[in-house]
């Protein structure tokens, strides 16, 4: 009995270690993806699509998650897409928030291992806006 438990135990605990974290080969992804895709991959990491507008050629779509652990700390997630279309071209920016530090150095350690490096640094006091690249 202590056996199946244990297991059931480990199986829950695998799938908060798990989480609905977001990796960088899937953040990547969704710059190219359709928007049916983005939703079907944001539903199966369990986010929710909080909003959705268009307006004049600029598509925004935000999803957020929020992670509950009965253990320890819940956490919040969020994807902002913004699509922008002028004539012939378009372009697409993703913001990915965590406010989990794990997370956060797991993505970093991610891009090192990647070639990234840091391009540009801001302090707004409160938090520090970092941009990374890789030169492409």
């Amino acid at each position: 009995m202590k056996k199946v438990y244990l297991l059931c135990s480990l199986l829950a605990m695998g799938k908060l270690a798990d989480a609905q974290n977001l990796t960088l080969p899937e953040l990547f992804s969704v710059l190219d993806l359709s928007s049916d895709k983005i939703d079907t991959l944001m539903k199966r990491k369990e986010y929710r699509l909080m909003q959705k507008e268009s307006d004049s050629g600029v598509n925004l779509i935000y999803y957020t998650n929020l992670e509950r652990n009965p253990v320890g700390a819940t956490w919040v997630r969020s994807l902002t897409c913004r699509e922008i279309s002028v004539g012939k071209g378009k372009s697409r920016m993703i913001t990915y928030r965590t406010y989990r530090k794990k997370e956060y150095l797991e993505l970093l350690e991610w891009m090192l291992r990647n070639n990234f490096k840091t391009i540009k640094r801001e302090n707004f006091g409160e938090y520090i806006d970092t941009v990374y690249g890789d030169g492409n």
